[in-house]
């Protein structure tokens, strides 16, 4: 499937994780950051992009 776009989302708790996890089935590029490095990790074995900083999301076009 070809990317849609890049997205930055912050939050990759319950909610968040969903959302990513939704997001790049449709064919969305996500980088996302969460402050708990275990969420972080399971967003990246999900397809997430893991932005060292709150900001590292904003680098999205």
């Amino acid at each position: 499937m070809e990317s849609k776009s890049k997205l930055g989302y912050l939050g990759l708790g319950l909610m968040g994780s969903q959302m990513t996890r939704r997001l790049i089935q449709n064919g969305y590029q996500v980088t996302g950051f969460d402050p708990d490095s275990n969420k972080v990790n399971e967003a990246v074995a999900n397809g997430v992009v893991a932005a060292a900083s709150p900001a590292g999301g904003g680098a999205c076009q």
